[in-house]
């Protein structure tokens, strides 16, 4: 079965933009548009049908964003393929473990079909607010990791979404090879 074939609905989460950018490239990919249907998480009642939900998360303690852990809690019995952005290093350790919460969130209730990660700008304004914090605190940010988390400014950029997107049409391609031999 092809992708073009499949009802696709991504419902994203977002509070700066980098995760609604995320999810309308997404919507956008050749042969996916026509058949998605992109929905803000928080204003949307479930799909009566979907072949696959594609849910657009920012991060947020290592895993889901609240609005859309409260909506994941909705679900039951779906496909779903989990898609963030985060402004830490989508791509290291820290990555691997934020991707594993959210498939262990994802499979409490449904099949995890993967999740994606992608580089997304730090919120400044809440980072400045941070590094006012005791230096003890936890939630501390150093004037090293200020100066690390001005370069994710500008992201996700194209090079970020199209690592994104292709990694995406690669699990879905996969999953579909499943589905034919299963």
């Amino acid at each position: 079965m092809s992708l073009q074939k499949k009802r696709v609905v991504i419902y994203y989460s977002s509070t700066t933009g980098n995760t609604r950018k995320l999810a309308e490239y997404t919507a956008n990919l050749p042969g996916v548009r026509q058949e998605v249907l992109l929905r803000r998480t928080a204003e949307t009642e479930l799909p009566a049908e979907a072949d696959l939900i594609i849910l657009a998360f920012w991060c947020r303690k290592s895993g889901l964003d609240d609005i859309s852990r409260t909506f994941l809690e909705r679900l039951s019995g779906r496909n779903i393929l989990g898609m963030g952005t985060m402004a830490g290093d989508a791509y290291g350790e820290y990555g691997k473990r934020v991707a594993q919460n959210v498939r262990e969130a994802i499979e409490k209730q449904n099949t995890c079909i993967g999740v994606i990660l992608c580089q997304g700008a730090a919120n400044m304004s809440s980072i400045k607010k941070r590094m006012v914090l005791p230096e003890d605190n936890p939630h501390h940010v150093s004037e090293e990791k200020y100066k690390r988390l001005l370069l994710t400014q500008g992201r996700p950029d194209e090079v970020d979404l199209e690592k994104a997107g292709a990694e995406l049409l690669k699990m879905i391609e996969e999953w579909n090879n499943q589905l034919e031999l299963g």
